[in-house]
């Protein structure tokens, strides 16, 4: 099992390796200069070889590397990923992004799920279908295709074209992944060294903080704060909120 992301700005990689001390794992940096020339193309690039001489069989996690907190230890999810009797799991949102795609997911997708929309900063699957689905089209197709909406533009196209053909599903219910976009800060509290969704009622495994969710009135980003809160309900197994921050509001 290797988790992964990819930078090329290792000074903004705080927030990830104070979560490996926190959850006693490593995680695997590609750190390059690729982003020079390819942009989002270059998280599918670079995963791609760096995964090319592994196991069909491994297991791999993809996380964004500038806005993912930490929130479990490696067995727990492995163990719920294979949960889930799938191939690859992405993480979900509530928004559709690129918006283009969005009636083309609601007709694939129950409008009873609200978290219903592919995002690409987190996702796990074997080694063997991670590679079908990076080579599913050629490079200069993928490049083309995140620069209209990054890599996730490629990743959303991929579902939608194969998701009655491969054995791929979305974390609907973030039991791995909890993407922060609109949602209400009083949902998560900190409790026993974890960030809690009271109202999904689970711990996910990691929280991003995807689009303008990190941002906060006064402290200039809350995802320090997820850190600090986790650590301190470890320390002092009491409860934590956020209720002394203030979520600022898209305009």
């Amino acid at each position: 099992m290797s988790v992964i992301t990819y930078t090329n700005t290792p000074g903004k990689l705080g927030l990830l390796k104070k979560g490996e001390e926190l959850f006693n794992y490593n995680i695997n940096y590609i750190i390059n200069d690729s982003w020079k020339t390819y942009r989002f193309y270059s998280k599918i690039r670079e995963t791609g070889i760096l995964i090319e001489n592994y196991k069909d069989d491994d297991i791999i996690v993809f996380i964004d590397a500038h806005d993912v907190v930490l929130n479990s230890n490696t067995e727990e999810f492995i163990e719920k990923f294979k949960s889930l009797n799938c191939d690859i799991l992405f993480s979900t949102e509530l928004n559709c992004y690129p918006p283009r795609f969005r009636n083309q997911v609601n007709n694939i997708m129950s409008l009873n799920i609200e978290s219903r929309y592919l995002n690409a900063g987190g996702y796990i699957g074997y080694v063997k279908n991670i590679k079908e689905m990076f080579n599913w089209r050629k490079p200069e197709y993928i490049n083309l295709k995140c620069k209209s909406g990054g890599d996730q533009a490629y990743f959303m196209e991929y579902f939608i074209e194969n998701h009655d053909k491969v054995n791929i599903k979305l974390d609907t219910d973030s039991l791995i992944f909890q993407c922060m976009y609109w949602i209400p800060w009083e949902h998560i509290e900190f409790k026993n060294g974890r960030g809690y969704n009271k109202n999904n009622d689970n711990y996910p495994c990691f929280f991003h903080f995807n689009g303008g969710s990190s941002f906060g009135d006064n402290i200039g980003s809350i995802m320090p704060i997820f850190n600090e809160l986790i650590e301190q309900s470890k320390n002092d197994n009491k409860v934590y909120d956020l209720s002394n921050y203030k979520k600022k509001t898209k305009k």
